[in-house]
């Protein structure tokens, strides 16, 4: 048989750390995990800032418009450190982006790029399409960095947060299918874990929530009373567990897109 078979009874009376699942199966099924994580990952990396064709002719006539402010943007992009070099704004070009902002299909812009692309639309009371990708954005998360959160408040920063504000208390409760949140999870359960150990951004009734609810499913996950025990079903019991995890995701996910829409 080989080292992966999930039936595999261990020679010795050995122990495994999940009854009914051998050590070996578990480091292939933890590798094959971290396999899918470092792809998801790279592939983040790799995703496409180049702005859309059918988007090109608005892109350039807001670049001409904010011309006057190159000075002001220069500046902060001498004086900035520790970005990702993948994270230029596809609008104005800037690297790294300033301000940062993130879209729920996962590209970033300088705040007050993304911000006065959106209203810069005639139709803009109807929502922003990702200037990118086309994707209908219906969340913005700000990604500040600690030079941004420790920099007190000026013009530029009060209007990228009030104009965040704005755009998901009147667009991120918008209606949407199960498919559509299951592509909200690469880029908002990042952003909720990293929000939840943060000084600031979510409601402290969400954060009690989200952990209760992050410690249960470690619980049932580790608990070796199941819906589909490992013990009869081998590797295939891990499927209420991959289930619980996701439902559990995508609840997450949804309890958040309230909670800012609510704002």
């Amino acid at each position: 048989m080989p080292w992966y078979w999930p039936f595999k009874n261990d020679a010795g009376g050995h122990s495994s750390l999940v009854q009914g699942i051998s050590d070996d199966t578990l480091v292939f099924f933890f590798a094959v995990a971290a396999f899918v994580a470092l792809w998801i990952s790279y592939t983040r990396r790799q995703r496409s800032n180049v702005i859309h064709p059918d988007n090109q002719q608005d892109v350039e006539l807001l670049r001409q418009r904010n011309q006057d402010h190159d000075d002001t943007t220069t500046t902060s992009r001498s004086t900035r450190s520790g970005r990702s070099r993948h994270e230029m704004c596809p609008i104005c070009l800037t690297e790294p982006s300033v301000l940062t902002v993130e879209t729920n299909c996962g590209h970033v812009f300088c705040g007050k790029c993304i911000v006065s692309y959106w209203k810069f639309q005639s139709n803009w009371t109807s929502g922003l399409n990702c200037p990118v990708c086309r994707q209908a954005v219906t969340v913005l998360l700000k990604r500040f960095t600690a030079e941004d959160q420790a920099t007190a408040d000026n013009s530029d920063r009060q209007l990228v947060v009030t104009s965040v504000k704005d755009f998901n208390r009147r667009f991120s409760g918008a209606p949407r299918t199960w498919l559509e949140y299951f592509y909200d999870i690469p880029v908002l359960i990042p952003h909720i874990i990293r929000q939840i150990f943060s000084s600031e951004g979510l409601a402290l009734a969400y954060r009690v929530r989200t952990l209760l609810i992050i410690v249960t499913v470690i619980a049932y996950v580790i608990s070796p009373l199941d819906i589909l025990p490992e013990s009869l079903l081998g590797i295939f019991g891990l499927v209420d567990d991959f289930l619980v995890v996701l439902c559990a995701a995508l609840y997450v996910i949804i309890a958040f897109r309230q909670s800012l829409a609510r704002g």
